[in-house]
């Protein structure tokens, strides 16, 4: 499982009042996304499948609000209690912000992506 892996956190940024947080609920057949912007402007929690093109939806829309408001970065937090988010999470890996890939860290059972 991806959260079994060694996590290096020397390197993680604080967020800030450019950064977009997103969450995601895995589940089997769908996740659930979130988004909120340092200003409190957020959206409706959406479902997208645990597929490719769920992962695309999912990525679109952040992205999209990311730039609408002007943000540089953004950080995904995950809540799985098994491995559904791993299709998502090598998704994300694959996906380069500012030059740099996603970085991933363990806290109290929830695994974040830092962009």
């Amino acid at each position: 499982s991806i959260a079994m892996k060694d996590v290096n956190t020397k390197k993680l940024k604080r967020v800030n009042g450019k950064t977009l947080l997103v969450t995601v609920d895995a589940s089997k057949m769908k996740h659930s996304g979130y988004c909120r912007c340092p200003d409190g402007t957020d959206i409706k929690p959406f479902e997208f499948f645990n597929t490719g093109r769920g992962f695309q939806e999912f990525w679109e829309k952040i992205c999209h609000m990311k730039t609408t408001h002007g943000l540089e970065d953004m950080g995904v937090g995950f809540e799985s209690t098994g491995p559904y988010a791993e299709p998502l999470l090598h998704f994300l890996r694959k996906r380069k912000i500012k030059g740099n890939g996603v970085k991933s860290f363990l806290l109290t059972n929830r695994l974040f992506y830092h962009c």
